[in-house]
């Protein structure tokens, strides 16, 4: 196994960027998830009152003017400040700055799933009611998926490959794999990649209340989000960004970088049955996990950790731990799983990079972040979700799930470099 590693081109992770309803900064976020904190709270954006549903998780407390212009701020949609932020913050924690990325052989990835909906839906709203010569000049370009990877790009003199992935809660960790893999190759020797997304806009809560699959828990926010939990029903919605900077590993080691991990192993995989179903038999996700366990050259009883996907639904919290079981056969009753979600909702495309960065803090800390409100425990469940509280642990290896609407399967295999 050792041999084959050392085969090929590293890719470690050298800085954190974080843009989280429960904080900005990495910090903040970790401090928040290891204290158990839920940042769902009731929409404050907009009037929700004639809303079936009104809690999510905002980013609250942003101000773009900390992290750009005035000009770019009023030309960019949130879900490209979100990811503007978190790509400044993560440059800054990996002991670079954005002018020493231009002798850099360097490429950005991006997840993101919906864009600038939040503008598209303002621009809309202004066509309609004051007419076409009422419409910024620069909306066709503010709210098209491709502009946080843009700005981000241009920010930091970007001069590889620019890439937007679009595959909905996959999408960051999508884009880790890809990033990954151009590091391997040798293509690029750095990344600046993540995910970002800022869904929390009337049209899109509306039709996310139509379909019925969110958390109805309106009176009591923090509690929605249930994982595992017997009366979990929904999810919750929210945004932010998550970014990372993954290096080759001789390429960080030789400017002396911090290493919080490496990259071992990606896959993706699809369920193939239908846009708004899930595979109950948890096919696809068991292929995803087994097949980045077998690139990282592990086997099952050598992760020490999961971050589950379980963002609180009912049949798609089941079927992943009918996966995990099918995967770890026994062992999958010893090994610790638990999601984040319960304290940070469902923030699509940045939710594996979120799941990723919280494992890799963990095994900084030798702490495993909790499964908050967990009260009830459902039978079909009945795994070890790190109930209520974070544990103590060493982790040296980690397993990251996120599943998407479309059956969209993604895992993600990092350790701990000693």
């Amino acid at each position: 196994k050792e041999d084959v590693l050392t085969m090929r081109r590293r890719v470690v992770i050298t800085g954190i960027g974080v843009v989280a309803p429960n904080g900005i900064g990495k910090d903040d976020f970790w401090e928040a998830l290891v204290s158990g904190k839920s940042a769902i709270t009731k929409i404050t954006r907009f009037d929700v009152s004639s809303y079936p549903y009104q809690i999510a998780g905002e980013v609250k407390r942003f101000d773009p003017a900390d992290f750009m212009t005035r000009k770019i701020a009023k030309r960019t949609a949130l879900f490209a400040q979100f990811a503007l932020a978190a790509a400044r913050l993560a440059v800054w924690d990996c002991g670079l700055t954005p002018e020493m990325f231009c002798n850099l052989n360097a490429g950005v990835f991006l997840g993101d799933s919906i864009g600038g909906l939040d503008l598209l839906e303002e621009q809309v709203g202004i066509f309609h009611e004051k007419g076409i010569r009422r419409l910024s000049p620069f909306a066709s370009v503010m709210f098209f998926s491709h502009a946080a990877a843009s700005h981000v790009g241009i920010e930091f003199n970007i001069r590889g490959p620019a890439v937007t992935v679009s595959t909905g809660c996959p999408a960051g960790a999508n884009a880790i794999r890809l990033a990954a893999e151009e590091i391997r190759r040798g293509n690029i020797d750095i990344a600046v990649v993540g995910g970002t997304d800022a869904p929390i806009s009337p049209v899109m809560v509306a039709a996310l209340s139509a379909s019925g699959s969110l958390a109805s828990n309106n009176g009591d926010p923090e509690k929605a989000s249930r994982p595992f939990d017997r009366n979990r029903s929904g999810w919750v919605l929210s945004e932010g960004a998550g970014i990372l900077v993954l290096e080759e590993f001789r390429h960080a080691d030789s400017r002396s970088a911090n290493l919080y991990g490496e990259v071992l192993g990606c896959s993706l995989t699809n369920d193939a049955c239908g846009v708004y179903e899930i595979d109950r038999s948890g096919d696809g996700l068991y292929r995803s996990m087994k097949n980045a366990l077998s690139e990282a050259h592990l086997i099952p009883e050598e992760i020490e950790y999961i971050s589950a996907h379980a963002p609180s639904m009912v049949l798609t919290d089941q079927v992943e731990v009918l996966a995990i079981k099918r995967l770890f056969k026994e062992y999958a009753y010893r090994v610790p799983v638990s999601s984040i979600k319960s304290m940070i909702g469902q923030p699509l495309a940045a939710t594996g990079i979120f799941q990723l960065i919280a494992c890799l803090l963990g095994m900084r800390d030798r702490t495993l972040p909790p499964t908050i409100n967990y009260e009830q425990p459902d039978p079909d469940c009945d795994l070890d979700c790190v109930p209520n509280k974070a544990r103590g642990k060493t982790i040296r290896t980690a397993l990251v799930n996120t599943h998407g609407y479309g059956g969209i399967n993604c895992s993600v295999v990092v350790g701990k470099i000693a």
